[in-house]
């Protein structure tokens, strides 16, 4: 209801009571009191709900701020669910498989793995929620072109509050030729290492 009409509503309230008043010995000073009451709640309601849009708006813009950040990060970010499955991908990974962040979305992340390295990438999947912290493995991914690109996954779990998984977050680091050989020692040591 618009702010005019409660007005009416009021109005047309007092307007019948003033004309019962000299009809019945209804405590009208009590009943006066209450109404009263009543329009005094209902105009901080209304600052409440004002109040609140305003809250709603910032969290808003807040949202697309990271949104955005995530967006453009300048490291290939995706966010996918304890089921391996896209939930968000950011520009640089879908430059780096050669496709639109869009058709990223739905997809397992395994489909993304070369098949020689699947296997072992769902299970540093897997040991992800069994754990805290940072984990670091190498896998290759394929791109849409079909070009092999070496690449160094960071992984983290996502929990709620209450502990919950929400989602994992993956950074992922195309690696040169020189640093395969460089890391592929480092990384068979400490490939189920947390960082």
């Amino acid at each position: 209801m618009r702010d005019e009409q409660v007005e009416q509503h009021f109005h047309f309230i007092k307007r019948q009571i003033a004309s019962l008043r000299g009809e019945s010995a209804v405590d009208w000073e009590a009943f006066d009191a209450a109404l009263e009451d009543l329009q005094v709640t209902y105009e901080q309601m209304q600052m409440n709900l004002e109040a609140t849009e305003i809250i709603q708006e910032e969290l808003i813009q807040e949202r697309l701020y990271y949104q955005d950040l995530f967006r453009f990060s300048p490291i290939a970010s995706l966010i996918i669910d304890t089921n391996g499955m896209i939930l968000e991908a950011n520009q640089v990974i879908a430059q780096l498989l050669n496709v639109s962040p869009n058709y990223l979305i739905g997809e397992p992340l395994a489909m993304f793995v070369a098949e020689g390295d699947r296997s072992a990438f769902l299970t540093y999947l897997s040991q992800l929620s069994q754990g805290s912290g940072i984990r670091i493995w190498q896998t290759t991914l394929c791109s849409r072109s079909g070009e092999p690109v070496m690449a160094e996954v960071h992984g983290v779990i996502a929990r709620s509050t209450d502990g919950l998984i929400e989602d994992v977050r993956i950074g992922v680091y195309a690696l040169s030729p020189s640093q395969e050989t460089v890391t592929s020692g480092a990384a068979a040591i400490a490939h189920g290492a947390v960082t």
